[in-house]
């Protein structure tokens, strides 16, 4: 593996250096805290009863066997309780109503029906047993095309049709380009449903005071302000008498944003009872009912001239949302076309959007965040240009990619770029790759009967995203931070670490600007009552919103240590160096403060401080995300300050005996901004690949006809180990600072998002198209047999019949 960073060698700053993350020890000896480690005097857990139906009414729940069970204190359904939890709220969506119980009706396989409180979690599952449920079936629904039927069953009842939201977009003339262009390209191109699958899974612990009617809250989660604010909404409690905590979270990916019926209906138990209440899922739970990406299809029309380069582009889209959509609303079918452009210049663009109500689990948020479909779409139109015209797919690519003299551009949907180097990652990652090499190559080991192909990929990721008008969560962010009488530093944010290791990356920030060593600085999170407002950790944003509040701050309280020193010294603020822990005389360097002497000043001496000078040494800095455009008539919308980029070229084998891929070699390049941690991008972009690779070849929440889960095991649901990622494998950062005060960029979502792409690419390079338009993820190694085995002049290559088929 391979890094490199502009930074790399430079000593003399804390920013560009690969620190050894803070967090590590902890983690790695088994000290850290997770929510189900936790354990309180009196307290009590909670399971769930599920519906094994995918749709039916609930005509009568008996709970009396349950409730006289040995350990059990309460059984609830959902008639003894109203208490909602997440339900979307975008402009022009139909309304539904989500609650912590099912209520009359249930509408997935997995849908809690009923809460057991019990002394043990043993004693509570075994309970669930014994309660009775009378459920009427109903016609099950899982694909688009039954949902959108004329008189199909609702799914919601209280909506007309199975449209949970619909818009059109149009942007130049497609009906114009359509009439005039040299070619027209139609294809569909969609994903299987698949996960976050984080190592952890959800957990809640809640301890309501019947005194003093407080609500204390522990949960893995990456929002913990914005989760209080709405729990006060659904649990009707004020919400200064609600705490929230997180203690460490054991990965993330989108699927712990929070505000699902579990966390409601614990906290609901623990108000009732008085008692501390907990509930950990097993992975079954949390493969059936956590977090889904369902299937988005685009149905695209593209428009391209004799050179290769796009005219315009027409995208139908049929997402399927499953039941209910979690935190993050219908958006990620909307980010999988606004960002579809990606790094490439398109001037005409239509968009037709449903968003279609099944019988699947809830739709959400995962890692990608849709983006990875809007990435697989065009990355595979730009491959099938390019074999329709016999021009080499990396120059397609340079010919349509916006070029280093547009920028600031505009896209077509209205993202704002304000400084990438597009160009200078293909060709950088074509040079590490050696891409011209492996073509020839790819040549020789097809002559041996090897099938291998090589494929690119690229894409754009958001950092810092501002979705006030679409997911309703802004995107500024604060940070206290606090010198105390010791000289010893302290910083309090709202983000909520899920592996970006923040007490690190905030320190390296701090240090440099305050001139002190960062293992004088310590950072505290995850805890509303000790942290400011913030609206936590998804996005990219940590870096980007975080980061920069914390450089604002650690600026404030340098001009307060610069402002106490010059007047100690009686020299102008521009004389005085920070560095080393002490405030310096650049005229008379012998001439020193310590932090220390600055900090006692100013609490314990306020009579040495400069007039009108405030006591102590505490600051807030925030940040505010520039270049907000939000939805205009049409759609077009920026939600992002700037925006990070990757290209991915990965070389692939393919063995058509068993249809097993095996990546033989993988070359990624980010451009990250300016790099704070190099390590610890190179950390994300790895996790990146290995999702990636995840998405592209093994991930896929299967469901039978009755709307029963079949792959809710690690046994049924593959997730990729070690053993799949590439031996030969460079992960390079392009750092071209944005246009942020900071230089930041995101660092952990563009990677996943261009992986998949990269990887079928090769795969169809490798087939040479022989068997057909490969438009679909995962290419499962069954999905891979199952083409190739439909194509027998593929074995005449190899001067043998395949048996057996």
């Amino acid at each position: 593996m391979h890094l490199e960073s502009a930074y790399a060698n430079n000593s003399r700053k804390y920013v560009g250096q690969s620190i050894k993350i803070r967090e590590g020890p902890n983690l790695l000896t088994g000290r850290a805290i997770f929510t189900d480690d936790l354990k309180f005097p009196n307290m009590l857990y909670v399971s769930f009863l599920r519906s094994p139906y995918a749709h039916a009414r609930i005509k009568e729940i008996e709970v009396g066997d349950a409730m006289n069970a040995k350990g059990v204190s309460l059984v609830l359904t959902g008639e003894d309780i109203d208490n909602e939890c997440y339900s979307p709220s975008m402009k022009n969506a139909k309304p539904y109503k989500r609650f912590g119980l099912a209520r009359g009706k249930v509408i997935y396989a997995g849908e809690p029906v009923a809460a057991v409180l019990a002394s043990d979690r043993y004693a509570a599952e075994d309970a669930l047993d014994l309660i009775r449920v009378e459920y009427e079936p109903l016609p099950v629904i899982l694909e688009t095309s039954e949902a959108l039927k004329s008189g199909a069953t609702l799914i919601h009842d209280e909506m007309p049709d199975n449209v949970y939201y619909a818009t059109h977009f149009e942007s130049g003339s497609i009906s114009s380009v359509f009439r005039n262009t040299d070619y027209l390209l139609e294809e569909t191109f969609s994903n299987s449903s698949y996960t976050g699958s984080p190592i952890e899974c959800r957990s809640c612990i809640a301890d309501f005071n019947p005194y003093t009617r407080e609500l204390k809250v522990w949960l893995p989660n990456q929002l913990i302000h914005s989760l209080k604010t709405m729990l006060s909404i659904w649990l009707k409690i004020p919400e200064h008498l609600i705490s929230v905590e997180s203690p460490q979270v054991g990965g993330a990916f989108g699927t712990k944003c929070g505000g699902f019926p579990e966390e409601v209906v614990v906290c609901a138990l623990s108000m009732i009872v008085g008692r501390p209440v907990k509930w950990t899922e097993t992975r079954t739970e949390n493969l059936m009912s956590s977090v889904q990406m369902h299937e988005i299809a685009h149905n695209v029309q593209v428009a391209f001239d004799n050179t290769g380069k796009i005219l315009g582009l027409s995208d139908k889209i049929v997402a399927n949302i499953g039941s209910y959509a979690t935190i993050g609303n219908f958006e990620p079918v909307t980010h999988s076309w606004t960002y579809l452009p990606g790094p490439y210049h398109i001037p005409n663009m239509l968009v037709d959007v449903k968003c279609v109500a099944t019988n699947k689990g809830p739709f959400g948020a995962v890692r990608g965040f849709g983006r990875i479909l809007g990435s697989f779409t065009i990355e595979r139109v730009i491959e099938l240009i390019s074999r329709k015209l016999g021009i080499d797919p990396l120059e397609v690519r340079i010919k349509n990619t916006i070029k280093p003299n547009s920028f600031p551009y505009v896209s077509v949907t209205g993202e704002y770029y304000d400084n990438n180097d597009f160009i200078g990652c293909l060709q950088r990652t074509g040079d590490k790759f050696g891409y011209i090499k492996w073509r020839k190559f790819q040549t020789e080991l097809k002559k041996q009967g090897k099938f291998v192909g090589i494929g690119i990929s690229t894409s754009i990721g958001p950092s810092g995203l501002d979705a006030t008008k679409t997911q309703g969560i802004p995107g500024w962010e604060s940070v206290w931070m606090r010198m105390d009488p010791s000289g010893k530093v302290t910083i309090a944010t709202g983000l909520c670490a899920q592996g970006q290791s923040h007490s690190t990356v905030l320190s390296q920030i701090a240090a440099d600007i305050l001139g002190v060593g960062i293992d004088e600085i310590k950072v505290i999170e995850g805890n509303t009552e000790s942290t400011p407002y913030g609206l936590g950790t998804w996005s990219d944003r940590s870096a980007v919103a975080g980061g920069t509040a914390t450089m604002h701050a650690a600026k404030l309280l340098r001009d307060r240590i610069i402002r106490i020193a010059s007047y100690r010294f009686q020299v102008s603020p521009v004389d005085i160096v920070l560095e080393g822990s002490r405030a310096h005389s650049k005229s008379q360097w012998n001439k020193f403060l310590t932090f220390a002497d600055i900090a006692w000043m100013a609490y314990y001496q306020v009579d040495l401080l400069p007039p009108n000078s405030e006591p102590g040494l505490e600051v807030t800095g925030r940040f505010v995300p520039p270049n907000i455009i939000y939805p205009d008539e049409s759609g077009r919308r920026n939600e992002s300050p700037t925006y990070s980029n990757s290209c991915h070229m990965a070389a692939v084998e393919v063995d058509i005996e068993t249809g097993k891929v095996n990546v033989l070699q993988y070359a990624s390049v980010h451009d990250a901004g300016t790099v704070i941690n190099p390590a610890i991008v190179e950390g994300q972009s790895l996790g990146c690949l290995a999702q990636g690779l995840g998405v592209s070849l093994y991930e896929e929440l299967c469901y039978n006809q009755s709307g029963q889960m079949v792959a809710s095991t690690f046994t049924d649901y593959i997730i990729p180990s070690v053993d799949v990622i590439p031996v030969r494998l460079e992960i390079i950062l392009n750092e071209t600072p944005s246009s942020i005060e900071s230089g930041f960029r995101g660092g952990g979502q563009s990677g996943s998002m261009a992986t998949p792409a990269a990887i079928i690419n090769a795969i169809d390079d490798a087939l040479d198209g022989s068997v057909g338009i490969i438009n679909r993820i995962p290419m499962s190694q069954e999905r891979v047999w199952e083409l190739v085995s439909k194509n027998k002049a593929l074995y005449s290559t190899l001067g043998r019949e395949k048996v057996g088929v």
